[in-house]
Protein backbone atom coordinates (compact mmCIF):
# COMPACT_ATOMS: atom_id res chain seq x y z
CA UNK A 1 0.00 0.00 0.00
CA UNK A 2 1.06 3.52 -1.17
CA UNK A 3 1.10 6.54 1.39
CA UNK A 4 3.15 9.41 1.72
CA UNK A 5 4.06 11.44 5.02
CA UNK A 6 1.80 14.48 6.07
CA UNK A 7 3.70 16.93 8.47
CA UNK A 8 1.68 19.41 10.71
CA UNK A 9 3.22 22.50 12.76
CA UNK A 10 2.27 21.75 16.55
CA UNK A 11 3.04 25.24 17.99
CA UNK A 12 5.66 23.61 20.05
CA UNK A 13 5.85 19.90 18.37
CA UNK A 14 5.41 18.26 15.57
CA UNK A 15 2.34 16.09 14.23
CA UNK A 16 2.91 12.74 12.22
CA UNK A 17 0.02 11.60 10.63
CA UNK A 18 0.12 8.43 8.19
CA UNK A 19 -2.71 8.35 5.50
CA UNK A 20 -3.39 5.50 2.78
CA UNK A 21 -3.27 6.44 -0.72
CA UNK A 22 -6.16 8.21 -1.93
CA UNK A 23 -7.43 9.36 1.42
CA UNK A 24 -8.62 13.39 0.66
CA UNK A 25 -6.51 15.22 2.62
CA UNK A 26 -9.69 17.38 4.38
CA UNK A 27 -12.36 17.31 6.69
CA UNK A 28 -13.68 14.29 5.87
CA UNK A 29 -10.02 12.61 6.14
CA UNK A 30 -9.65 14.60 9.77
CA UNK A 31 -13.14 12.53 11.02
CA UNK A 32 -11.73 9.50 9.98
CA UNK A 33 -8.75 9.44 12.72
CA UNK A 34 -8.96 9.07 16.34
CA UNK A 35 -10.02 11.86 18.77
CA UNK A 36 -6.77 13.65 19.69
CA UNK A 37 -6.24 16.47 22.87
CA UNK A 38 -6.61 19.72 21.08
CA UNK A 39 -6.80 22.16 23.96
CA UNK A 40 -4.97 22.31 27.83
CA UNK A 41 -5.89 24.11 31.05
CA UNK A 42 -3.60 25.57 32.90
CA UNK A 43 -4.18 26.38 36.50
CA UNK A 44 -1.59 28.77 37.79
CA UNK A 45 -1.43 28.00 41.25
CA UNK A 46 -1.04 24.41 42.39
CA UNK A 47 -2.72 25.60 45.71
CA UNK A 48 -4.28 28.22 47.67
CA UNK A 49 -5.25 28.58 50.99
CA UNK A 50 -8.68 30.24 52.44
CA UNK A 51 -9.83 31.63 55.72
CA UNK A 52 -13.17 30.03 56.80
CA UNK A 53 -13.16 31.92 59.84
CA UNK A 54 -16.38 34.17 61.38
CA UNK A 55 -14.81 37.63 60.95
CA UNK A 56 -12.29 36.16 57.32
CA UNK A 57 -13.05 35.45 53.96
CA UNK A 58 -14.17 32.19 52.62
CA UNK A 59 -13.17 32.40 49.38
CA UNK A 60 -10.34 32.54 46.82
CA UNK A 61 -9.66 32.78 43.19
CA UNK A 62 -7.49 30.54 40.81
CA UNK A 63 -6.08 32.24 37.43
CA UNK A 64 -6.41 29.56 34.72
CA UNK A 65 -5.62 29.54 31.34
CA UNK A 66 -6.60 27.29 27.90
CA UNK A 67 -4.16 26.60 25.15
CA UNK A 68 -4.68 25.23 22.12
CA UNK A 69 -2.54 22.50 21.14
CA UNK A 70 -3.09 21.52 17.94
CA UNK A 71 -2.42 24.45 14.69
CA UNK A 72 -4.20 21.95 12.31
CA UNK A 73 -3.89 24.76 9.59
CA UNK A 74 -6.12 24.79 6.25
CA UNK A 75 -8.74 21.75 7.83
CA UNK A 76 -9.15 23.52 11.13
CA UNK A 77 -10.64 26.89 10.98
CA UNK A 78 -11.63 27.03 15.18
CA UNK A 79 -11.96 25.09 17.99
CA UNK A 80 -15.23 25.68 20.46
CA UNK A 81 -14.05 24.84 23.38
CA UNK A 82 -17.11 24.16 26.54
CA UNK A 83 -15.27 24.47 30.11
CA UNK A 84 -16.54 22.01 33.17
CA UNK A 85 -15.31 22.42 36.52
CA UNK A 86 -15.42 19.52 39.31
CA UNK A 87 -15.19 20.08 43.14
CA UNK A 88 -16.37 17.93 46.39
CA UNK A 89 -19.15 18.67 48.96
CA UNK A 90 -17.16 21.20 51.10
CA UNK A 91 -16.78 23.85 48.42
CA UNK A 92 -18.28 25.33 45.49
CA UNK A 93 -16.52 26.72 42.27
CA UNK A 94 -17.65 28.69 39.31
CA UNK A 95 -15.68 29.81 36.22
CA UNK A 96 -15.50 33.55 35.49
CA UNK A 97 -16.24 32.23 31.45
CA UNK A 98 -17.30 28.61 30.28
CA UNK A 99 -16.89 28.90 26.43
CA UNK A 100 -14.41 30.22 24.39
CA UNK A 101 -13.05 29.89 20.48
CA UNK A 102 -9.60 29.45 20.03
CA UNK A 103 -7.62 29.97 16.84
CA UNK A 104 -4.03 29.15 15.37
CA UNK A 105 -3.91 33.32 15.41
CA UNK A 106 -5.61 33.39 18.84
CA UNK A 107 -4.45 30.25 20.68
CA UNK A 108 -4.90 30.91 24.42
CA UNK A 109 -7.76 31.93 26.44
CA UNK A 110 -7.27 33.17 30.03
CA UNK A 111 -10.37 32.60 32.89
CA UNK A 112 -10.47 32.65 36.88
CA UNK A 113 -12.14 29.83 38.79
CA UNK A 114 -13.56 31.53 42.23
CA UNK A 115 -13.68 29.38 44.82
CA UNK A 116 -16.06 29.60 48.25
CA UNK A 117 -15.78 27.07 51.22
CA UNK A 118 -18.56 26.14 53.25
CA UNK A 119 -19.01 27.50 56.47
CA UNK A 120 -17.82 24.35 59.22
CA UNK A 121 -15.87 23.31 56.68
CA UNK A 122 -12.84 21.46 58.81
CA UNK A 123 -9.42 22.08 58.34
CA UNK A 124 -8.51 18.68 57.73
CA UNK A 125 -9.94 18.19 55.22
CA UNK A 126 -7.96 19.21 51.39
CA UNK A 127 -10.86 19.62 48.90
CA UNK A 128 -9.50 19.75 45.30
CA UNK A 129 -11.06 21.38 42.22
CA UNK A 130 -10.51 19.89 38.45
CA UNK A 131 -11.09 21.88 35.39
CA UNK A 132 -11.72 20.46 32.18
CA UNK A 133 -14.38 20.11 29.20
CA UNK A 134 -14.74 19.65 25.68
CA UNK A 135 -13.27 20.55 22.61
CA UNK A 136 -14.80 20.59 19.15
CA UNK A 137 -12.95 21.98 15.90
CA UNK A 138 -14.66 23.82 13.12
CA UNK A 139 -15.87 23.47 10.87
CA UNK A 140 -15.65 19.42 10.41
CA UNK A 141 -17.49 19.02 14.03
CA UNK A 142 -14.54 16.84 15.22
CA UNK A 143 -14.82 16.16 18.72
CA UNK A 144 -11.38 16.53 20.61
CA UNK A 145 -10.21 16.21 23.91
CA UNK A 146 -8.72 18.58 26.80
CA UNK A 147 -5.55 18.30 29.07
CA UNK A 148 -7.34 18.73 32.64
CA UNK A 149 -5.89 20.43 35.32
CA UNK A 150 -6.14 20.72 39.23
CA UNK A 151 -5.67 22.57 41.96
CA UNK A 152 -5.84 21.89 46.11
CA UNK A 153 -7.77 24.22 48.36
CA UNK A 154 -6.23 24.57 52.21
CA UNK A 155 -8.63 25.11 54.62
CA UNK A 156 -6.49 27.74 56.95
CA UNK A 157 -7.61 26.22 60.98
CA UNK A 158 -9.30 28.84 63.27
CA UNK A 159 -9.93 28.93 66.36
CA UNK A 160 -12.80 30.07 68.91
CA UNK A 161 -15.19 28.98 71.41
CA UNK A 162 -18.69 30.25 72.76
CA UNK A 163 -19.08 29.90 76.50
CA UNK A 164 -22.40 29.86 79.06
CA UNK A 165 -23.59 28.88 82.11
CA UNK A 166 -26.52 26.43 82.59
CA UNK A 167 -27.46 28.92 85.60
CA UNK A 168 -25.72 32.09 85.70
CA UNK A 169 -27.35 33.86 89.11
CA UNK A 170 -28.15 32.49 91.95
CA UNK A 171 -27.95 33.87 95.97
CA UNK A 172 -25.12 32.87 97.91
CA UNK A 173 -25.39 33.21 102.10
CA UNK A 174 -22.02 35.01 103.54
CA UNK A 175 -19.62 32.03 104.17
CA UNK A 176 -20.99 29.57 101.74
CA UNK A 177 -20.01 28.61 98.19
CA UNK A 178 -21.94 27.18 95.07
CA UNK A 179 -20.46 25.13 91.95
CA UNK A 180 -21.90 26.51 88.31
CA UNK A 181 -21.58 24.62 84.62
CA UNK A 182 -20.07 26.34 82.06
CA UNK A 183 -20.26 25.24 78.90
CA UNK A 184 -17.53 25.70 76.37
CA UNK A 185 -18.25 24.55 72.69
CA UNK A 186 -15.58 24.65 70.27
CA UNK A 187 -16.92 27.26 67.18
CA UNK A 188 -13.74 26.70 65.41
CA UNK A 189 -12.68 24.25 62.44
CA UNK A 190 -9.79 22.32 64.44
CA UNK A 191 -9.06 20.63 67.84
CA UNK A 192 -7.99 23.48 70.48
CA UNK A 193 -6.89 24.00 73.67
CA UNK A 194 -9.08 26.89 75.59
CA UNK A 195 -7.78 28.90 78.58
CA UNK A 196 -10.13 30.24 81.45
CA UNK A 197 -9.74 33.38 83.69
CA UNK A 198 -12.33 35.49 85.62
CA UNK A 199 -11.46 39.07 84.17
CA UNK A 200 -12.23 41.03 86.93
CA UNK A 201 -10.50 39.41 89.80
CA UNK A 202 -8.81 42.19 91.72
CA UNK A 203 -12.30 43.72 91.74
CA UNK A 204 -13.66 40.42 93.20
CA UNK A 205 -11.14 39.64 95.29
CA UNK A 206 -11.28 42.91 97.11
CA UNK A 207 -15.02 42.53 97.79
CA UNK A 208 -13.92 39.06 99.62
CA UNK A 209 -15.20 36.55 96.87
CA UNK A 210 -13.26 33.77 94.85
CA UNK A 211 -13.38 31.56 91.70
CA UNK A 212 -12.22 28.18 91.19
CA UNK A 213 -12.11 26.30 88.01
CA UNK A 214 -12.03 22.73 87.69
CA UNK A 215 -9.84 22.89 84.85
CA UNK A 216 -8.19 26.53 84.04
CA UNK A 217 -7.19 24.87 80.28
CA UNK A 218 -9.63 22.44 78.39
CA UNK A 219 -8.79 20.62 75.10
CA UNK A 220 -12.09 20.60 73.03
CA UNK A 221 -11.90 18.56 69.64
CA UNK A 222 -13.18 20.16 66.19
CA UNK A 223 -17.23 20.91 67.24
CA UNK A 224 -17.16 19.44 70.47
CA UNK A 225 -18.17 21.21 73.91
CA UNK A 226 -16.97 20.32 77.02
CA UNK A 227 -18.58 20.93 80.96
CA UNK A 228 -16.21 23.14 83.79
CA UNK A 229 -17.33 23.41 86.81
CA UNK A 230 -16.84 26.72 88.11
CA UNK A 231 -17.05 27.11 92.40
CA UNK A 232 -17.89 30.76 93.60
CA UNK A 233 -16.99 31.31 97.50
CA UNK A 234 -18.29 33.85 99.88
CA UNK A 235 -16.65 34.89 103.51
CA UNK A 236 -17.69 36.09 106.62
CA UNK A 237 -16.68 39.60 105.48
CA UNK A 238 -18.17 39.58 102.29
CA UNK A 239 -21.09 42.29 101.95
CA UNK A 240 -23.92 41.72 101.61
CA UNK A 241 -25.32 42.50 97.89
CA UNK A 242 -25.15 41.80 94.29
CA UNK A 243 -21.63 41.12 91.85
CA UNK A 244 -21.45 40.26 88.78
CA UNK A 245 -18.65 37.45 87.97
CA UNK A 246 -17.12 37.74 84.47
CA UNK A 247 -16.21 34.38 83.01
CA UNK A 248 -13.91 34.56 79.74
CA UNK A 249 -12.20 32.21 77.37
CA UNK A 250 -9.67 32.43 74.63
CA UNK A 251 -7.82 29.69 72.19
CA UNK A 252 -3.69 29.14 73.52
CA UNK A 253 -2.50 29.41 69.64
CA UNK A 254 -4.75 33.29 69.28
CA UNK A 255 -4.00 34.25 72.91
CA UNK A 256 -6.53 36.69 75.09
CA UNK A 257 -9.96 37.81 73.34
CA UNK A 258 -12.40 40.32 73.32
CA UNK A 259 -15.02 38.85 71.31
CA UNK A 260 -18.28 39.44 72.89
CA UNK A 261 -18.56 35.37 72.27
CA UNK A 262 -16.08 34.34 74.54
CA UNK A 263 -17.25 35.84 77.74
CA UNK A 264 -19.85 35.03 80.04
CA UNK A 265 -21.34 36.62 83.30
CA UNK A 266 -22.67 35.04 86.49
CA UNK A 267 -24.97 37.32 88.67
CA UNK A 268 -24.28 36.56 92.88
CA UNK A 269 -26.71 37.75 95.25
CA UNK A 270 -24.47 37.76 98.58
CA UNK A 271 -27.23 37.49 101.56
CA UNK A 272 -27.15 36.90 105.56
CA UNK A 273 -27.00 32.71 106.45
CA UNK A 274 -31.09 32.48 107.43
CA UNK A 275 -31.99 34.89 104.45
CA UNK A 276 -29.88 32.71 102.56
CA UNK A 277 -31.39 29.46 103.39
CA UNK A 278 -34.72 30.39 102.94
CA UNK A 279 -34.03 31.70 99.60
CA UNK A 280 -32.40 28.23 98.69
CA UNK A 281 -35.05 26.71 99.78
CA UNK A 282 -37.83 28.32 97.83
CA UNK A 283 -35.54 28.05 94.68
CA UNK A 284 -35.13 24.16 94.91
CA UNK A 285 -38.55 23.17 93.01
CA UNK A 286 -42.62 24.46 93.06
CA UNK A 287 -43.25 21.17 95.44
CA UNK A 288 -40.84 23.11 97.71
CA UNK A 289 -42.63 26.68 97.41
CA UNK A 290 -45.99 25.10 97.90
CA UNK A 291 -44.79 23.08 101.35
CA UNK A 292 -43.25 26.22 102.67
CA UNK A 293 -46.43 28.08 102.30
CA UNK A 294 -48.66 25.44 103.62
CA UNK A 295 -46.27 24.81 106.92
CA UNK A 296 -46.41 28.81 107.29
CA UNK A 297 -50.16 28.80 106.95
CA UNK A 298 -49.66 25.60 109.60
CA UNK A 299 -47.65 27.61 111.90
CA UNK A 300 -49.86 31.02 111.48
CA UNK A 301 -52.94 29.01 112.74
CA UNK A 302 -51.06 27.45 115.85
CA UNK A 303 -50.02 30.85 117.01
CA UNK A 304 -53.29 32.40 116.77
CA UNK A 305 -54.57 29.45 118.63
CA UNK A 306 -52.20 29.61 121.22
CA UNK A 307 -52.52 33.30 121.67
CA UNK A 308 -56.84 32.70 121.75
CA UNK A 309 -55.71 29.92 124.49
CA UNK A 310 -53.49 31.67 126.51
CA UNK A 311 -56.65 35.13 126.40
CA UNK A 312 -58.91 32.06 127.48
CA UNK A 313 -56.98 31.35 130.24
CA UNK A 314 -56.55 35.20 131.55
CA UNK A 315 -59.78 36.02 131.22
CA UNK A 316 -60.71 32.78 133.35
CA UNK A 317 -58.16 33.52 136.26
CA UNK A 318 -59.66 37.57 136.31
CA UNK A 319 -63.28 35.98 136.72
CA UNK A 320 -62.26 33.18 139.50
CA UNK A 321 -60.33 35.95 141.39
CA UNK A 322 -63.56 38.06 141.00
CA UNK A 323 -66.09 35.49 142.46
CA UNK A 324 -64.14 34.83 145.54
CA UNK A 325 -63.64 38.48 145.76
CA UNK A 326 -67.72 38.62 145.99
CA UNK A 327 -67.69 35.46 148.36
CA UNK A 328 -65.63 37.22 150.49
CA UNK A 329 -67.67 40.41 150.56
CA UNK A 330 -70.45 38.44 151.15
CA UNK A 331 -68.49 36.40 154.78
CA UNK A 332 -68.83 33.21 152.82
CA UNK A 333 -66.40 31.95 149.98
CA UNK A 334 -67.75 31.01 146.56
CA UNK A 335 -66.74 28.67 143.80
CA UNK A 336 -68.53 29.93 140.18
CA UNK A 337 -70.34 27.09 139.18
CA UNK A 338 -69.20 25.66 135.47
CA UNK A 339 -71.88 27.08 133.39
CA UNK A 340 -71.48 30.59 135.36
CA UNK A 341 -67.61 30.29 134.84
CA UNK A 342 -68.44 29.37 131.38
CA UNK A 343 -70.77 32.43 130.98
CA UNK A 344 -68.40 34.74 132.50
CA UNK A 345 -65.29 33.55 129.90
CA UNK A 346 -67.31 34.37 127.08
CA UNK A 347 -68.63 37.84 128.54
CA UNK A 348 -64.63 38.08 129.16
CA UNK A 349 -64.07 38.16 125.56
Amino acid sequence: MKGYLTILLHLSAFLILLMPTGTPLGADGLRTRQAINMVEIDITETSISIDTSFNGSSEGKLHCSARLLLNLGLFVDSVDLHLEVRYPDEISASLSEYDFTLTPSEPLAEFTANITVHPGTSSTVTPEVVIGGTATAQPSGTKGGVIEDSASIIILPFYTAEISFKEDSASIPKGEKKVFTLNIENRGNADETFILNWANENELKGAHLGVEFETAEVLIPEGGTVEVEVTVTTSSRTSRGSYIIRIETWSEKNGPSNKEESNAVIVVDVTDPYLGTIQGFLSASPFMVYLFIALTVMAAGAIVYLLLRVRANIAWKRRLRRYREMGEDRGQPETPSNEAFHEGAVLER
